[in-house]
């Protein structure tokens, strides 16, 4: 069985860091971003605003027992259709560019 993270727990850390590289790397707002835990837990959202000053909107939340299983698989895409993946677990980071 896997472990999990409580809801908002360190994934808005790496997700904050992972947008800030994004944007740094060529990627442009708005971002639409799903986290998806491996228990179905789910999140969408949008992100827009100034680099430095982001707003997210959340569109769609689902999150059995209050928290995502881990690992959490986080995709984002920018207004162009470029992607990249986040992976976060208890113990992990890795993320990917598409």
């Amino acid at each position: 069985m896997s472990g999990g993270l409580p809801k908002g727990a360190d994934i808005t850390g790496e997700l904050g860091l992972f947008l800030r590289e994004l944007l740094a790397g060529g990627f442009t707002l708005p971002f639409h971003v799903v986290a998806l835990g491996v228990n179905g837990a789910l999140v969408l959202g949008r992100y827009d605003g100034e680099p430095g000053a982001l707003r997210c909107a959340i569109l769609v939340e689902h999150l059995p027992d209050g928290r995502f299983g881990t690992p959490v698989n986080i995709v984002v895409t920018d207004c162009r259709g470029q992607a990249a993946r986040l992976m976060v677990s208890g113990d992990r980071t890795a993320a990917s560019l598409h």
